[in-house]
């Protein structure tokens, strides 16, 4: 039946998405989303509202979304704020197409396309998984920050200084990068 056929390739999904998730440390979750609606998380603990997050409808994804179907190959966005748990995170987005004759995707424009597969690395994630953790074994402080069109925001900072760096927006655009 298709809930069998369904849940079976829900289980299969989350073997190899943990398997990846395992290997490859900074990775936080991996996502499918056909026809650009998330359906699919693992893990889904703390990730519960993004599913049936349709990308095409949240504007503040959609040139994102309609960029990666564009070039036809994997495309990072960010770093974003996620509406699951509001975590700053790298997206990784891949298009999926579909070679198949009689196949007909969901956007006429791009009719092979069929949907989304997703790796989300939120910043705490991944810079754990990266040296710039290990700084601080060092008495080294840092303070990570991306100068965006839209001024400096804050990435990661060293523990000693994440109770004043910890803000969605600095005040002092001279600021962007600090090392002691």
């Amino acid at each position: 039946s298709e809930v069998m056929i369904r849940d079976t390739a829900m289980a299969k999904f989350n073997i190899v998405a943990e398997s990846l998730i395992e290997t490859y440390k900074g990775i936080s979750n991996l996502q499918l989303a056909p026809a650009g609606i998330v359906s699919i998380i693992h893990p889904i603990a703390n990730n519960e509202g993004a599913v049936g997050h349709d990308l095409f409808f949240d504007a503040s994804r959609r040139e994102g979304a309609e960029t990666t179907i564009k070039h036809g190959k994997t495309v990072l966005v960010g770093p974003v704020k996620l509406i699951q748990n509001g975590k700053r995170a790298i997206i990784a987005r891949n298009p999926a197409f579909v070679d198949r004759p009689g196949f007909t995707g969901p956007v006429p424009e791009f009719p092979s396309w069929w949907g989304f597969a997703t790796m989300l690395c939120t910043l705490d994630v991944l810079f754990k998984a990266t040296t710039l953790a290990r700084l601080d074994s060092y008495s080294v402080s840092y303070l990570l920050i991306a100068n965006t069109g839209q001024g400096p925001k804050y990435l990661s900072a060293s523990d000693d200084l994440l109770s004043t760096a910890a803000e969605d927006e600095l005040d002092d655009p001279e600021w962007l990068a600090r090392a002691d």
